[in-house]
């Protein structure tokens, strides 16, 4: 007989500073994060700052195509070497002027005579790793993190190889800030049961018990379709009403549906026949996340309408409740119910992961229970 889900987190693990300080350590500064969409770095030239954890890094492509990782901060002082993206010859620090090439290595010191016995080739910058996954860009604060991204990332390319993510353009970016914790979005993004119930209006088109789940080492993946005596299409593409874009060159007919994707820690995906999205979840304290929205598809269609059919499930219902349970955090009465088997087991899942790389933080020996 199989052991049932359990609930393994408790309440301070949304609302405490503690818990909040580990996991930008442990786990998004410990893991391959998603940062953004290969097109953002197309150009020689082209950088991007991204936070990743606790570190700051610049992601660059140099004049050789060569896609590179630093962490953002001068070898002299410390101070950030560059803000947000654009285009540049070399990363200058604005403090003192010192100037690194996009490979990384010092090049101009002002006044150089001030420092006799300046060793250049030792204090160039201090690299980070980057890496391309299906058209999507991942980073990790290790130079030589522990895990390739391609063994981070190992069994989620069925989400990913049927869209072709990396030939998409960019048709809509969106910043959606929400008062809650990012693990509840996690948890609600993998709970399958609220399904029937919280979106039953929207999603209810949707053939639920014949859906597709899949754990992929920490990451989880998942399809539905249509039910064919479904009289309204729902959300996904499959009803033009509701998401009037083209068709995405090459989709799998037999994903004429939505899917709705995880990739541990920070990487929501959703996608249907005419769409591809990401929903990037950056903290910003136990209980405040911004999800940075980016919805990609093929050119000659209307990307509002997709969006406010994905809103009205996201914002005006999954955020709505994921608000009022960390309301729920706040007090001392909570306690978790049973997890539904399989519909929660997800959740459980990923309480495992998330415990197994906060173990050095040693978070729970402290907390008492009953």
């Amino acid at each position: 007989m199989a052991t049932a889900p359990v609930y393994a987190l408790p309440p301070e693990a949304f609302r405490e500073d503690r818990w909040f300080a580990a996991e930008q350590r442990w786990v998004f500064g410990a893991h391959w994060n998603f940062v953004a969409h290969a097109s953002a770095l197309e150009a020689p030239g082209s950088f991007r700052v991204v936070q990743v954890g606790l570190d700051s890094l610049v992601l660059v492509r140099d004049q050789r195509g060569v896609l590179r990782a630093f962490h953002n901060l001068c070898r002299h002082r410390g101070a950030p070497l560059k803000e947000g993206s654009g285009r540049c010859a070399s990363l200058t620090c604005p403090y003192h002027r010192w100037s690194f090439g996009l490979d990384g290595h010092l090049r101009g010191v002002p006044q150089g005579e001030a420092f006799p016995d300046l060793d250049r080739d030792a204090l160039g910058l201090f690299p980070a790793a980057v890496g391309e996954w299906h058209g999507l860009l991942f980073a990790h604060p290790d130079p030589e993190p522990a895990q390739t991204l391609g063994a981070a990332l190992a069994g989620t390319a069925p989400a990913l190889e049927p869209f072709a993510p990396g030939t998409l353009s960019l048709l809509h970016e969106e910043r959606v800030p929400f008062a809650a914790n990012w693990k509840l979005y996690v948890e609600n993004h993998v709970d399958w049961l609220h399904l029937w119930h919280l979106h039953e209006n929207t999603l209810g088109a949707f053939d639920h018990p014949r859906g597709q789940i899949t754990q992929a080492g920490p990451h989880w993946l998942s399809f539905e379709s249509r039910r064919e005596e479904a009289e309204a299409a729902g959300f996904g593409g499959v009803d033009e009403t509701l998401a009037p874009l083209p068709s995405l060159v090459g989709a799998d007919p037999a994903l004429k549906g939505i899917g709705a994707h995880y990739l541990f820690p920070n990487l929501l995906l959703f996608s249907g026949e005419r769409f591809f999205m990401t929903g990037k979840l950056v903290p910003q304290g136990p209980g405040e996340t911004v999800l940075e929205l980016a919805l990609y598809g093929v050119p000659g269609g209307d990307p509002r309408e997709t969006m406010a059919a994905f809103n009205a499930i996201t914002k005006d219902e999954d955020i709505v409740m994921i608000e009022g349970l960390q309301r729920a955090m706040a007090g001392d009465r909570f306690r978790p119910g049973p997890l539904a088997q399989p519909w929660e087991a997800a959740i459980a899942h990923f309480h495992h992961h998330l415990l197994t790389a906060l173990a050095p933080a040693s978070l729970l020996e402290s907390i008492p229970h009953g």
